[in-house]
């Protein structure tokens, strides 16, 4: 009785073996993608290139997890620049959910992302922070190590085009909340000076202007480069 369970129990498991191999490699493929995003970094002198790598891991064929870091490219320093010992470093995560089409190259999906930047420099000429809106006293400097990070939360929607095998490109954008915090050190000749506020109208004051926290609108858009290991049977 026992060696026909067996038996029994033996056949089942050679019949049941290809169809769970198959779905095992159809599990596994197409999980890992590697993706590249050029960035454009906020930092003085009208801000800074970067570049952003990152993967994707496919939890399943509707929802994913990316993750990217952003690193700056080029030279940190200007002779015509007031900021100089430039950092900046970002990483963010993110979880979609895909809306899948059944054999189609186009595919949409929402996402939650989170953001982390660590951002400093060295202003090296006067310069001023605000420590409370409005702008009726500002406290200025001729010299200053700022510490700004930014943390952001915002809801991305995406398209990616893809060529049905390896290679795709996402087009997104996404909206949510910044907030920075920004502090300064090492500051020389620190003194409080009456400013005359802008117009209401013509108000441009870089976030790392202001002392303390600052939460404002967060936009976000652009295209990403895809390369797929591998593609979902």
């Amino acid at each position: 009785m026992v060696m026909r369970r067996i038996i029994t129990l033996s056949f089942i498991c050679m019949i049941a073996l290809p169809y769970l191999t198959a779905a095992q490699e159809k599990s596994i493929q197409g999980k890992w993608t590697a993706t590249l995003t050029p960035a454009l970094i906020p930092l003085p002198s009208g801000g800074q290139f970067g570049i952003q790598p990152g993967f994707e891991y496919n939890i399943d064929p509707r929802l994913s997890f990316l993750l990217e870091v952003t690193f700056q490219t080029g030279k940190n320093q200007h002779s015509d620049s007031a900021a100089l010992e430039k950092r900046y470093f970002r990483i963010k995560p993110e979880v979609r959910y895909h809306f899948l089409r059944k054999n189609s190259k186009v595919t949409q999906y929402v996402g939650l992302q989170a953001s982390y930047s660590f951002r400093s420099f060295k202003n090296v000429k006067e310069g001023f922070y605000y420590d409370d809106l409005p702008y009726d006293y500002v406290y200025a400097f001729d010299e200053a190590h700022i510490y700004s990070p930014i943390t952001t939360l915002s809801i991305q929607f995406g398209i990616i085009l893809s060529d049905g095998k390896r290679i795709a490109a996402d087009i997104f954008a996404g909206t949510g909340l910044r907030f920075v915090n920004t502090s300064f050190k090492e500051t020389q000749n620190l003194r409080k000076e009456r400013r005359t506020p802008p117009p209401d109208w013509f108000t441009a004051t870089a976030s790392y202007q202001k002392i303390g926290w600052l939460s404002d609108l967060h936009l976000n858009a652009g295209v990403r480069f895809m390369y797929r290991f591998g593609r979902y049977l």
